[in-house]
């Protein structure tokens, strides 16, 4: 039941990741409710263990909290054990660091295609306050998509190495209308319910105007927080650089995504002199 809540949960809420890997997302869900995940040579068995990774690390008196892989709220053990990352430790993390007063400033170092958006507002919201206290600079060699890129977007500046993917802003919903199928299979969905809304998503049957129409609006609501924030710490980036698209280090710097192409090194030297450590 719990997966088929999850699998639920991919279908029908606002999604702030790169569409590959939703696709991934819901084959991994889609075997392990079958079985197959189960069988002989099958995903739960090509799944490496993950060893406990600390929440965050220090370069002196520099603290890197890492950000990587599928981004959620309340992330369970099979979601972490296959990568995915609870935004609850990303900010217990950044709380830590924020109390400790060794710590000079923080690195955002991101590798993640994004996820969910329950929770990335206000995580975003509370990283860019703690820049006001400590500096923080946000890095990725890989990728800051969608919801990682808004987490990202408030920190003092933003480095990126120069094959990285950066941006994909933009929000989506994923709807899997299966009534023709189920109708060609001989069952019909019936819903008793009261409330117009109640029950949209049920398996078997499809949407109408006004629950399309309800549902764009969710949408609409998680694209207008998500702009408007990264609108408010990258003052020069267009409309245009966010529909949705993937930039690499370079583009990213010429629509104004980040402040400069380097390295790790680069960002973590960037961030010193920021907390003016000698």
């Amino acid at each position: 039941m719990k997966m088929l809540n999850i699998l639920t949960t991919i279908w029908t809420e606002p999604w702030l990741l790169m569409p590959e890997v939703h696709r991934q997302l819901c084959s991994i869900l889609e075997a392990h409710i079958t079985g197959e995940a189960h069988q002989a040579g099958g995903i739960a068995d090509a799944l490496p263990a993950q060893p406990e990774t600390p929440s965050f690390s220090t370069v002196g008196q520099l603290a890197v909290i890492p950000i990587q892989g599928v981004l959620g709220k309340h992330v369970g053990d099979m979601a972490k054990s296959s990568g995915a990352t609870d935004i609850g430790d990303i900010e217990n993390a950044l709380d830590e660091c924020m109390a400790d007063p060794e710590i000079k400033g923080i690195l955002l170092d991101v590798n993640s295609p994004g996820g969910t958006t329950t929770g990335i507002p206000e995580l975003a919201s509370k990283i860019a306050q703690a820049t006001i206290h400590k500096p923080i600079v946000a890095y990725t060699d890989s990728r800051m998509a969608s919801a990682a890129y808004w987490l990202a977007s408030g920190a003092d500046a933003i480095f990126a190495s120069q094959s990285a993917s950066i941006g994909s802003i933009g929000v989506y919903m994923a709807w899997l209308d299966d009534s023709r199928a189920m109708e060609m299979r001989g069952y019909r969905a019936e819903l008793i319910k009261r409330g117009k809304f109640k029950a949209v998503g049920i398996s078997g049957t499809a949407l109408s105007a006004e629950a399309r129409s309800m549902l764009q609006q969710n949408v609409d609501q998680v694209y207008d927080w998500f702009t408007s924030h990264v609108k408010m710490f990258r003052e020069d980036i267009s409309d245009s650089a966010m529909e949705g698209q993937v930039f690499f280090g370079q583009s990213a710097m010429d629509n104004d995504l980040i402040d400069r192409v380097g390295t790790l090194d680069d960002a973590l030297a960037e961030l010193a002199d920021m907390a003016d450590i000698k």
